[in-house]
């Protein structure tokens, strides 16, 4: 499978928690705009993604517990997560490139990151299976 991959991806795989049903259903909406732009999806439990040096020794992939953050690793092996692997993503997309662009502000990375855990944090609240008090 690995091989067949390799050939097609010019920007790398996007490694989302296939356990996730946020995640499974962003991945499926936009699963063919990252094709078109050069990434494959694949869940962080493959067994590919788990036995892959860069990806076991990631923060937030070590331990018993869900992934934290959605991953990109590129053709040469370099782990991206989280909000940093958004705007790497958005960066091959021409009409999401204003997302990068504000990106490269003062300051915005910091307030990308924010909101990118706490949307992580309450991605099960999308599903009815929110932990939050009141959820």
């Amino acid at each position: 499978m690995m091989d067949t991959i390799t050939h097609h991806r010019r920007n790398g795989w996007v490694l989302y928690d296939g356990d996730c049903a946020f995640c499974v259903g962003m991945i499926k909406r936009f699963s063919g705009i990252l094709r078109r732009h050069g990434f494959e999806a694949s869940p962080l439990q493959s067994p590919w993604v788990q036995d892959h040096p860069g990806i076991s020794g990631y923060p937030g992939m070590s331990g018993s517990g869900a992934p934290t953050e959605m991953l990109v690793l590129s053709p040469s092996g370099e782990v991206t997560g989280g909000a940093d692997a958004v705007v790497l993503i958005v960066r091959h997309i021409w009409w999401a490139s204003p997302l990068y662009v504000m990106a490269k502000l003062p300051g915005a990375m910091g307030l990308l990151r924010l909101l990118y855990r706490w949307v992580a944090r309450n991605r099960s609240c999308t599903t009815g299976h929110c932990s939050l008090p009141g959820g």
